[in-house]
């Protein structure tokens, strides 16, 4: 098969599962099982459907459907006794039958929304609600459960949400589903509606997980293995017990995954056969194993402080059982009686994410050395110029790009050395035929235009320009008359969160800190997406929020609400900081969280002592602030240590 690049891979979700997960897969699957039939609506090169053969009946139906076709022809002479289907799996008719399959086996593609247009969203949504629709063996409360999750799962989901729900509507009463899903399924947002429908009609038999995020080397990511039976819709609350094995790299060989286990006398995938037969409670060289409540493999899922979309009204005492706040809190929380809690936007709190200019390597320069009227930039190494470039400052908005360039908590608009090139009423004097007769515009100097042209003639490793960039394209704007309003190399006016007063790191190899950022119209700071940006209504709410989130009670709750990554760090998004739930302040304690907030801004370091005395403040609504800060910081350690954080 022709490589494809990184960005193809990204774009069709395109991480093919291997031989040795394949394998491992299938050896979770019942001994006894001889299925007749077996789909693989997300097929790839046909590496999960050739491990699945030897669970298959004499004569059984193997189908693939792989909308790639290089990936199609590859499986098609990987199963000689098959039958593969290049197409869309959301508008294929050969997966309709007239009992369904007894085996699913999948490896959803796990491409971000950021990736997908809104209308190939709204595509995929149509499309699936017609497979559903059509698939005639569905009981009639089974598939008015996956139609209610298919219009209600969120609009900013991975394309795996669909995808789970159509293999798990392909699967025959009484039959099997084996999935290969990242271990951040278990904990992300967008997989609630999964793990919703998982709980009400399936049992789930087995979960195997990756700890040593070693199966799929490349991208870093830690993988898990399911294995789950299709049963009647029932109440949440009434699963049962799962299987749950954990590997590390120890167990991991050249010919499998578990070449190194050891358990019972035995080694490999003999050790394996023994462990899912006995389903013990034990630890081993490189594992561990135990049963657990299916339902508490899906915390998140009670986390909700109103009812999902997706959710049917009768699971409302379940799923709102914990008040919206993370499981591993409820334990500490419960000696509290009747607390009030309140979120950020009561607090007069917004979130969002910072500026993705979709094409960092022109509109984000370095600054070099001031010069008079504003900066020589270094140069690029796709740019070439007769000479350095010289910015005027006019045309510079400071950036916040990394963590590492704030000093403290209070970020320094002249330590920044990154500058976003912020094009408003300028262009270039060629560009100028070309413009709206509404559009007032001047010429840009001759270093800038020289810069802009270079760029248009720059083609990247994939012999893209980054005019053609999907994030870039949307920059040009044009009037009824096809005359320019804006040209690729004016980004559009910038928003209140791309100019925040608070940004938290999305990525954080530490525990979890809020920076500031102070604004001005003469001098504003962009933060970039890597941050989650806060703005408020009033800079005393601000403040308030600064202290509040360098608080251990935030660092914890986001510890335990946030997603873990393959590499150990945890990843927050706008949508966990939403659902940060605090103490509901009266306004004097209000004030003296505004009062640490300010003195935050003023430069006073996060000494021990200093940050006892803001947990203080931040806790005092509690009734035993000083047992449940004893609580957070052990719990909080013990998150810490369990991903591995740099403290």
């Amino acid at each position: 098969m022709t490589p494809r690049t990184p960005g193809q891979q990204k774009r069709l979700g395109q991480y093919f599962s291997g031989e040795r997960v394949g394998a491992l897969l299938a050896a979770l699957l019942p001994e006894d099982l001889h299925a007749a039939s077996v789909v693989d609506p997300m097929a790839g090169v046909g590496d999960l459907l050739q491990a699945a053969g030897g669970r298959t009946a004499p004569g059984a139906s193997l189908l693939g459907v792989e909308l790639d076709p290089l990936a199609a022809e590859i499986c098609a002479r990987a199963l000689p006794n098959g039958r593969v289907l290049q197409g869309d799996a959301f508008s294929c008719g050969g997966l309709r039958t007239e009992g369904g399959w007894d085996l699913v086996i999948a490896n959803p593609p796990y491409v971000r929304y950021q990736l997908q247009s809104a209308p190939y969203r709204q595509t995929i949504r149509r499309q699936l609600r017609a497979q559903l629709e059509g698939l005639p063996y569905l009981e009639p409360d089974f598939r008015a459960l996956l139609l209610r999750l298919a219009e209600g799962y969120s609009g900013l989901s991975d394309l795996a949400v669909p995808a789970w729900l159509l293999c798990c509507a392909l699967v025959r009463p009484g039959g099997y589903l084996a999935i290969v899903a990242p271990g951040a399924w278990l904990s992300r947002d967008y997989a609630r509606p999964i793990q919703y429908l998982l709980s009400r009609s399936f049992d789930v038999c087995t979960l195997v997980r990756d700890a040593g995020a070693g199966w799929f080397a490349p991208a870093q990511v830690r993988t898990c293995l399911l294995v789950a039976r299709r049963r009647p819709v029932s109440p949440l609350g009434d699963g049962g017990e799962t299987l749950c094995l954990d590997l590390s790299a120890g167990t991991m060989g050249s010919t499998s995954l578990v070449e190194g286990l050891a358990y019972d006398g035995a080694t490999g995938y003999e050790a394996l056969r023994r462990i899912l037969a006995q389903r013990p409670t034990c630890t081993g060289p490189g594992f561990a194993a135990g049963l657990q409540r299916t339902l508490d493999l899906f915390p998140h899922l009670r986390s909700s402080r109103t009812l999902p979309p997706w959710a049917l009204p009768e699971d409302a005492p379940f799923l709102l059982a914990g008040g919206g706040h993370p499981p591993a809190l409820l334990p500490l929380l419960a000696a509290e009686g009747e607390c009030s809690f309140m979120t950020l936007d009561e607090l007069g709190l917004q979130c969002g994410q910072g500026l993705r200019t979709g094409a960092n390597e022109f509109f984000y320069l370095t600054l070099d050395r001031p010069v008079p009227g504003g900066f020589q930039v270094r140069g690029k190494p796709w740019y070439h110029g007769p000479q350095p470039l010289t910015v005027p400052e006019g045309h510079l908005v400071r950036t916040l790009q990394n963590r590492g360039e704030a000093e403290g908590l209070t970020v320094s608009c002249d330590r920044l050395q990154t500058a976003l090139l912020r094009i408003a009423r300028h262009v270039r004097p060629e560009d100028l035929p070309l413009c709206s007769p509404s559009a007032s515009f001047e010429p840009l100097d001759p270093a800038l235009t020289a810069y802009i042209t270079a760029a248009e003639r720059y083609r990247d490793k994939r012999g893209a320009s980054f005019r053609s960039y999907s994030a870039v394209a949307p920059n040009e704007k044009r009037d009824r008359d096809g005359r320019y309003l804006r040209f690729w190399y004016m980004l559009p006016p910038l928003a209140r969160r791309h100019l925040p007063a608070l940004c938290v790191n999305r990525v954080n190899a530490g525990p979890v800190s809020c920076l500031y950022l102070p604004q001005s119209p003469q001098r504003p700071i962009a933060a970039d997406a890597n941050f989650v940006t806060l703005w408020g209504e009033a800079p005393e709410g601000e403040a308030a929020g600064l202290a509040l989130l360098n608080s251990t009670w935030s660092r914890c709750y986001l510890e335990c609400l946030c997603t873990v990554l393959g590499g150990g760090a945890l990843k927050v998004e706008a949508s966990h900081l939403r659902r940060l739930q605090v103490p509901r302040y009266t306004p004097a304690q209000l004030a003296e969280l505004t009062a640490w907030g300010r003195s935050i801004i003023a430069g006073t370091p996060m000494t021990p002592s200093t940050q006892r005395e803001l947990d203080a403040a931040v806790l005092r609504p509690f009734r035993d602030p000083a047992r449940v800060l004893g609580g957070l910081n052990a719990l909080l350690l013990r998150r810490l240590s369990e991903r591995g954080a740099v403290l």
